[in-house]
């Protein structure tokens, strides 16, 4: 019986990861993102491209963190809270590294790659917050 729920378990997993990386290459803002980028091969017109799909993440990010919270019982609600408090410091944190990186680099190829780092933090955050939302919508009770 041990095995055949730890079987069950490991195909949910996979599956669910398969599910957010198939979401994760196949996101409507990042296909806005990549025409927007491809379309404008100026620096300041890639930033502002990166700049409004991160606007978009973070839109989506608050999505699924009021989603997640409308659904977690009272002790888990509080985690959530702690723990996105916790992933907002780290993103201060990271950014400022992320600043400090590419601040001596020459060229401008550097500033979108910056920009591009950026994105991905809250990109990531998103996967990971819909995962939770996606694992409470199909095993809650």
């Amino acid at each position: 019986m041990k095995k055949i729920v730890l079987s069950f378990l490991f195909l949910f997993i996979i599956n669910m990861n398969a599910f957010s990386i198939e979401l994760y290459e196949k996101n409507k803002i990042d296909k806005n993102l990549e025409i927007c980028l491809e379309k404008n091969s100026i620096t300041q017109a890639q930033i502002e491209c990166i700049d409004l799909a991160e606007k978009e993440w973070n839109l989506e990010m608050d999505k699924y963190y009021k989603l997640l919270l409308k659904k977690l019982d009272k002790k888990n609600t509080s985690k959530l809270i702690k723990s996105q408090n916790n992933w907002l410091f780290f993103k201060n944190e990271e950014l400022k590294f992320i600043e400090e990186l590419y601040k001596n680099k020459q060229g401008t190829m550097f500033i979108p790659m910056q920009e591009n780092e950026k994105l991905r933090l809250i990109k990531d955050r998103v996967f990971t917050l819909k995962n939770y939302y996606d694992l409470e919508i199909d095993f809650s009770d």
